[in-house]
């Protein structure tokens, strides 16, 4: 089991579960691997309460939040490096 309050990054898929409202800079990224490190819980008043959100350094994706559950997990990695 994972544990997301340590930090943990992870190598994940962009999948977005709606895409009709995605800023067009996200929307080119459907489907693009990235590095992701678990940032934070979003908070009663967001949109996903209690949801994980996640952040990368992948230019990619901006400076957007990114919820767990646009994401498709493939591996954890540990320190942020990839396993392989």
């Amino acid at each position: 089991m994972m544990n997301k309050h340590r930090k943990l990054s992870v190598l994940a898929r962009f999948q977005p579960r709606v895409v009709d409202d995605l800023m067009p800079d996200l929307a080119k990224a459907i489907g693009s691997d990235a590095v992701f490190t678990y940032t934070r819980q979003m908070d009663e008043d967001e949109p996903y309460p209690g949801e994980w959100v996640l952040k990368t350094d992948d230019e990619r994706f901006g400076d957007y939040w990114i919820p767990e559950s646009d994401l498709e997990i493939i591996e954890e990695c540990p320190r942020g490096r990839l396993s392989h």
